[in-house]
């Protein structure tokens, strides 16, 4: 353990420690999907869960829960494309997206869907549309990142709930999208970290590369957490125009990273989390599983949802941590 880094909301611990001790931590496992990846997971107010997953450019599905997610209902089964993720904007409306821009809406928490025609708001050539990624929510403004291989990347804005949208393409992968309090946006991705005031202009990129950036949050309103696939968990408190390392272990990947309540979370391959609060700093907990993390949400009821590589779904007790 190094040093403190002191934050206006939390303390973040700079931690390296690749041979750092795995802690246990209690979680229940319910095998959702055979053969498939489960790639995204939320919930609205009334306990509405909604997932959702496939294999890449091969097969996608929609699923809905009532039960707390011991039970699965597909509502959508689509026979050619993946999806990667799924994201209520309100206790009803949720969009989903997944490969060449295919993108999906339901305005009855998720027991109906229907397409979205994005018309001509595309990129002109087939071969430059890549999978939707992720979209980011603040109110009926809207951020959808995407791309493929590392480049191919597009950012869509809207400011009507996505009832109408502007794009921008950009030569790097996108993965992760957040909003601070102020409106301002961070996007990040394949060695690409990207800064928008606010939703009338697209992302400038920053100075930070040298990582494949998977997700990103903001803690408070100039201070945000980003995932870097390499291991390491960045941290930055000028809004996204600097970063410097909040911990480090080279036996992650990390895929998504979350903030609840002063809790900082992020889902690893190998079915970890790395895990900070403001009393004991980062620990590393191993779940009872060994696939990859893909999705993460962390709903604030003193349990956490998470969906892996297996078509695992996971609700893990959070009370100790």
């Amino acid at each position: 353990m190094k040093s403190f880094w002191p934050l206006v909301v939390v303390l973040f611990l700079v931690a390296s420690c690749g041979k750092e001790p795995l802690d246990s931590t209690p979680a229940t496992v319910v095998k959702v999907v055979q053969n498939s990846w489960l790639t995204g997971v939320d919930v609205n107010n009334q306990g509405v869960l909604l997932a959702c997953g496939g294999l890449p450019r091969e097969h996608g599905k929609l699923l809905r829960s009532t039960d707390g997610g011991n039970t699965w209902s597909v509502m959508v089964s689509h026979p050619s494309k993946c999806f990667y993720f799924v994201k209520f904007i309100n206790n009803t409306t949720a969009f989903a997206g997944g490969d060449t821009l295919e993108l999906w809406k339901t305005t009855d928490s998720g027991l109906h869907w229907s397409y979205v025609w994005l018309a001509d708001n595309v990129p002109t050539h087939v071969f430059d549309r890549p999978a939707f990624r992720h979209l980011a929510v603040d109110s009926c403004n809207l951020v959808l990142v995407g791309g493929d291989n590392g480049k191919k990347g597009v950012c869509y804005r809207s400011t009507d709930c996505g009832l109408s949208w502007n794009f921008t393409q950009i030569p790097h992968q996108l993965s992760g999208a957040s909003f601070a309090q102020s409106g301002d946006v961070l996007v990040c991705g394949w060695g690409y970290v990207g800064k928008s005031d606010g939703l009338q202009q697209p992302p400038v990129q920053t100075s930070m590369r040298g990582d494949f950036f998977t997700s990103v949050v903001y803690s408070s309103n100039s201070q945000a957490l980003m995932a870097g696939y390499s291991g390491v968990i960045y941290q930055s408190s000028d809004n996204g125009l600097s970063w410097t390392e909040s911990y480090s272990n080279s036996g992650c990947s990390f895929n998504k990273i979350a903030v609840e309540g002063g809790v900082v979370v992020a889902a690893s391959d190998g079915g970890r989390l790395a895990v900070h609060n403001p009393v004991n700093g980062w620990k590393l907990f191993q779940l009872p599983v060994s696939s990859r993390i893909l999705g993460l949400k962390l709903p604030g009821t003193g349990s956490l949802y998470a969906v892996t590589s297996n078509g695992e779904f996971l609700v893990v007790d959070t009370s100790g941590w």
